[in-house]
């Protein structure tokens, strides 16, 4: 019984170790899998814009309040290091032009104009289960999830309906942890990584129409990401 008791305990305390090293989400498998993509010598990336609903249906912070939010996967050629910095990026809409915001900023922000009366919580989530049944493709994520086997590690976020707001400094700290939870992280990278990029907006966004740049190595990468 000691034996089974350590057992769990140490599957525990692996599956919090690999929530603490991943950085952003899960890259798509290659970056064909994006419908804007560029294929280059020394890297490759792919990108999608996420619409309203989508925004809502990833977090629980209301970003579709003066965000755009881009979906990028990174792809280095194998065995190679790159430096990846967020300001790498830059989105163009017309003659506006805005570089991404850090999760910091926003929950700050956000903090301040909250009026959704939604009250947000966070808790540490680990666990083993068993996904039954056929593969299904999630069109929010673009993935597709199959049966069998699945370690479950990371953060999980609830809301609930009190007081006037997601206003509180602890309110505050939730959004900027899963705002850099499953944000772009900065950094070496010698294999695939993806995350998300927040990036300010003013004006009506149904009508606009975005480009993603990525600069690297001095070279600049353009995605015709739609509106």
């Amino acid at each position: 019984m000691r034996v089974i008791q350590c057992l769990i305990l140490l599957l525990s305390f692996s599956l919090v170790v690999v929530a603490q090293e991943r950085q952003g989400i899960e890259p798509r498998s290659t970056p064909g899998d994006y419908i804007n993509r560029a294929i280059e010598k020394e890297i490759s990336v792919g990108a999608a814009l996420m619409a309203p609903d989508q925004v809502r249906h990833t977090f629980v912070t209301d970003l579709n309040r003066g965000y755009i939010v881009v979906e990028v996967g990174i792809y280095p050629v194998t065995g190679k290091k790159e430096k990846i910095a967020l300001d790498h990026f830059l989105l163009h809409s017309g003659k506006l032009v805005s570089r991404p915001a850090g999760p910091t900023e926003i929950a700050r922000i956000l903090q301040k104009t909250s009026t959704s009366g939604h009250d947000v919580t966070v808790y540490p989530t680990a666990g083993i289960g068993y996904e039954s049944g056929p593969p299904t493709y999630d069109p929010y994520d673009g993935r597709t999830h199959g049966g069998g086997v699945r370690t479950m590690a990371g953060v999980g976020v609830g809301v609930g309906r009190s007081g006037p707001g997601a206003n509180t400094e602890a309110d505050r700290k939730t959004m900027e942890s899963e705002l850099t939870d499953k944000g772009l992280h900065e950094g070496e990278i010698s294999e695939p990584v993806a995350g998300y990029l927040y990036f300010p907006v003013t004006g009506k966004k149904s009508k606009a129409s975005y480009q993603l740049e990525f600069t690297f190595d001095g070279k600049k990468i353009l995605l015709n990401l739609g509106s």
